[in-house]
């Protein structure tokens, strides 16, 4: 048992920062100065230099100050016996020159390394070259021994710091040829090209303290779960983008876990996991034990996009219409209520129950679908809309532009065919609304009808009461809307219940929702089905655009 929580120990250390790979990169404290790290498998002491800051001389006359966060620095530089064992242990390749250039140095520090090796000794064993703001941070570290020999830094030289060199951990990153090098003699910093081999150029690595947090996070896992437990356990990292989420291992947000990034431990073989952040949308993932002891989850949440929108372009608003389940069609129920206000509009019932049964079979039966966030026009398009689309396209005006009680500047468009309707919203980069993204938008949160028009189209909004849950108006009257789809008879038959993107395949006819200031009364419902050829066009026949780019 003590091999086993050996091991659990062994694997934590050395998978904690990436579960997904093993990696050199693990760390231990020295226990008897916990200032100081070991690196497992370089055996490198690194030394705790705390943040503070620091004075960066542009010139002879002036300076800077700078933060530096808190980081750990190598106490010495890197050794021959370190160098090249990594090279043999992991195979390496060996540069003739490089062994010349250590043969002839008698000290016990490896030199000659260029600049992307010594970096590529650093990034596999969890570390990194010190920057120039870190290297002067340490320079008064006792616990950090500088050399007389120059050692390579991070940063790109130049010779006085760019106007951007400012505020915490700064790094000079604009790309030349040549890497800043600097020595135990503070006031002096030079230049060496970057592939260039020097015998008198030493390095040295530096580690963000996250890694001892790890570490801190691993132990603290151990002493909290007892080892007859341990085999039936294993860590769970949880990453968010943004980070600060709100973790929640029910899906009733009782059992709150903390913020992310929050690494967790796991002993079930199946959890649920609910992420929440104010202003994103939640996310729900379901965890299943991993075979090893831990994984980690990077998850980037999406934003919940505004309700409103205004569209410059076309100087009109458009309504979110968030995504979910909808039924679509007519229910029995609806059915039912149906026939009978058509037995109570028809005079002396001409209408036979079978007459009525085929009236209203192809907006039948109900159906739940999917449909994802779109953006809808909260009115009709104008005619003035339309008008500033002639004048940037060079397309024809319509036919009714020279009736006069139809081309009023807020009034619905009119007389345009579908294929009129559908260049203007493509022009835009936006397209007619699919028949199931309109009947999701006409959804209202009353079940009640509503009474269509009188006489002759009228200005956007007029009829208030008009308006669906989501506030989108003059659905249900002014003027009848072409939608994107082709027209079949058994449409919702057709459908299956959970379809994210339902579509219809080529027809002859399109389908044409909603109810007009001309419609009979027996057919002002919103769940009236009609459908036209696209080159059809008439007096109360207008349309309006969806928006279906936008990414949330």
């Amino acid at each position: 048992m003590i091999k086993f929580y050996l091991f659990i120990l062994f694997s934590l250390l050395s998978n904690l920062q990436s579960f997904s790979a093993f990696t050199k990169d693990s760390f231990v404290q020295d226990l008897f100065n916990k200032k100081n790290i070991f690196q497992c498998y370089s055996g490198t002491k690194l030394t705790l230099i705390k943040a503070k800051n620091i004075e960066i001389f542009i010139d002879t006359n002036s300076q800077r100050t700078v933060s530096v966060s808190p980081f750990y620095m190598a106490s010495e530089p890197i050794s021959k016996r370190q160098y090249f064992h990594y090279l043999k242990k992991y195979k390496q390749k060996r540069d003739p020159a490089l062994l010349n250039l250590n043969k002839l140095n008698t000290g016990s520090y490896v030199a000659g390394v260029n600049f992307h090796e010594a970096r590529e000794f650093c990034k596999h064993y969890g570390m990194n070259i010190p920057s120039e703001a870190q290297w002067i941070s340490s320079s008064s570290n006792n616990g950090v021994k500088k050399s007389k020999n120059n050692e390579w830094l991070l940063d790109y030289y130049r010779e006085s710091p760019h106007s951007s060199y400012q505020g915490k951990d700064p790094l000079n990153y604009t790309p030349n040829q040549y890497k800043t090098i600097r020595n135990k003699n503070i006031s002096q910093r030079s230049f060496q090209r970057i592939k260039q081999r020097n015998r008198d150029t030493y390095f040295r690595c530096s580690a963000s303290t996250l890694v001892f947090q790890r570490l801190q996070k691993a132990l603290d896992y151990l002493q909290h779960v007892p080892i007859n437990e341990a085999e039936n356990s294993h860590l769970v990292l949880i990453k968010t983008k943004p980070k600060g989420a709100l973790v929640f291992r029910d899906k009733d947000y009782n059992h709150f876990l903390g913020l992310t990034p929050l690494l967790t431990v796991s002993q079930n073989k199946i959890e649920t996991y609910i992420i929440n952040k104010k202003g994103y949308k939640p996310h729900q993932f379901v965890l299943q034990t991993p075979p090893n002891f831990g994984q980690e989850h990077q998850i980037n949440l999406k934003e919940i996009p505004p309700e409103k929108i205004r569209d410059q372009e076309r100087q009109t608003n458009m309504l979110l219409i968030s995504a979910g389940r909808v039924k679509i069609g007519l229910s029995e129920l609806n059915q039912n209520q149906v026939h009978n206000r058509i037995v109570k509009l028809t005079k002396n019932n001409d209408l036979s129950e079978e007459q009525i049964r085929r009236y209203i079979k192809n907006e039948t039966p109900d159906r739940i679908v999917y449909v994802n966030d779109f953006y809808m026009d909260e009115t009709e398009v104008s005619y003035a809309q339309y008008k500033r689309f002639l004048e940037i396209s060079g397309e024809k005006e319509p036919r009714c532009s020279k009736v006069r009680r139809l081309s009023h500047p807020l009034q619905p468009v009119t007389c345009i065919t579908w294929i009129e309707a559908q260049n203007f919203c493509s022009f835009y980069s936006k397209s007619l609304p699919s028949e199931i993204q309109w009947e999701k938008a006409s959804k209202r949160s009353e079940n009640r009808p509503v009474t269509a028009w009188i006489r002759r189209p009228q200005k956007q909004k007029s009829m208030l009461t008009d308006q669906s849950r989501y506030g989108v108006f003059d659905m249900a009257g002014n003027v009848m809307e072409w939608t994107y789809d082709w027209y079949s008879k058994d449409f919702y038959q057709e459908l299956r219940v959970l379809n994210k993107k339902p579509v219809v395949m080529n027809k002859s006819h399109k389908v044409v929702r909603g109810a007009s200031f001309s419609s009979k009364r027996l057919d002002t419902r919103l769940t009236k089905r009609r459908h036209y050829p696209p080159g059809h066009f008439s007096l109360d026949l207008g349309f309006r655009c969806v928006d279906n780019s936008f990414d949330y």
